[in-house]
């Protein structure tokens, strides 16, 4: 990260607004924003192309160290389909196979924005706990469980959730720390994790400069966008 993208990750990342003009915005789909951009980062309809672009990265991600890892092989990582291709099928961002066991794995990748209005309530009790990224977790087992194949050995699942400000759903930490965490592994999960921190926050800051950028100051007109944010949010 560097210039415009680095300044609005770092006052994201302490809490302030990305850029001075972020306050007092109205998005195009007719919300009003809060000045952090939460609307943006996890349910704005329009900043799906950005916030894809963010889930295809940390899945990239974990699956190119599940393939450096000889306790995995069979890895498969299939990204979403383009925005307004997605399909009704029930289908995993990642499989594997365990070799130790031959256990077939599927993975799902989700982020999301714990300071969106829908998830405030789960994390205002017990703000250190990632609350979001545990009810997404919950919510992708349920989806896959009744579909993961009885064979044997059977298949398995795992949410891989993480919250846009980098905290780690509980499930995906454990997932984690046995799939590479073992002491000589230790080096690959580290890395994976200071990764992933890094992808999400780069996308957290171009997902809300495109926000301001293609919004209205109450009352005004949008701004331009930077060449590379507008291309992408378009």
């Amino acid at each position: 990260m560097k210039g415009a993208e680095m300044v609005a990750a770092v006052r994201l990342w302490v809490g302030i607004a990305p850029v001075p003009q972020a306050s007092a915005r109205e998005c195009r789909c007719g919300v009003l924003v809060d000045p952090l951009g939460s609307h943006w980062l996890g349910g704005c309809p329009r900043s799906v192309p950005l916030r894809t672009f963010r889930h295809t990265e940390v899945l990239q991600r974990v699956a190119t160290v599940l393939r450096a890892d000889p306790r995995w092989t069979g890895v498969v990582a299939e990204p979403p389909p383009p925005t307004g291709e997605q399909s009704t099928a029930l289908r995993p961002d990642l499989r594997a196979t365990r070799v130790s066991s031959g256990a077939p794995l599927w993975g799902e990748v989700s982020v999301v924005a714990a300071t969106a209005a829908i998830h405030v309530s789960r994390t205002k009790g017990s703000p250190r706990v990632p609350g979001a990224a545990r009810v997404r977790e919950a919510e992708k087992v349920g989806e896959y469980t009744p579909y993961l194949h009885a064979g044997d050995p059977p298949h398995t699942f795992t949410p891989l959730v993480w919250e846009a400000r980098e905290r780690v759903g509980p499930a995906t930490a454990s997932f984690l720390a046995s799939a590479l965490g073992e002491e000589k592994h230790r080096e690959a999960l580290t890395g994976v994790q200071a990764d992933v921190s890094l992808r999400l926050w780069r996308w957290n800051a171009r997902i809300v400069l495109a926000g301001v950028a293609n919004s209205f100051r109450m009352g005004g007109v949008p701004l331009a966008a930077p060449p590379l944010v507008a291309h992408l949010s378009h």
